[in-house]
């Protein structure tokens, strides 16, 4: 059964925008921690739309039912799907209190340019 996140950065302005994960939302913070420190990389995985699963390389185009090891798993870039884009909400409180509905998120991760903040919605 799948453990839906919502992986997100927050922008200067106090909102926060991000993409859907499909699986391992309760160890996505793991992930995110030690492999997407870097903001560039952060808006990179972002710049994927809503993923599968999370590796610790975003990687290249591969097989979405045989991915290659180590890579992000993305829905548009891998299966061929349309193309969703990051989900904007006007805080991180209202995030914590949608992110449940719109998408069925368990976890919730949001990058402040520097360190991430996990949230068990």
């Amino acid at each position: 059964m799948a453990t839906r996140s919502f992986i997100s950065k927050l922008l200067p302005d106090g909102s926060v925008e991000g993409i859907y994960c499909h699986w391992d939302g309760d160890t996505v913070g793991d992930v995110l921690k030690a492999h997407y420190t870097d903001p560039k990389k952060v808006d990179e995985l972002l710049a994927l739309g809503d993923i599968s699963s999370l590796g610790p390389e975003i990687g290249q185009k591969h097989d979405f039912d045989n991915p290659t090891p180590d890579y992000t798993v993305a829905y548009h870039r891998d299966r061929g799907e349309d193309m969703r884009f990051v989900m904007t909400y006007p805080s991180v409180r209202a995030m914590r209190a949608k992110a449940t509905k719109d998408i069925y998120a368990e976890y919730a991760y949001v990058f402040d340019g520097q360190v991430w903040e996990a949230y068990r919605l």
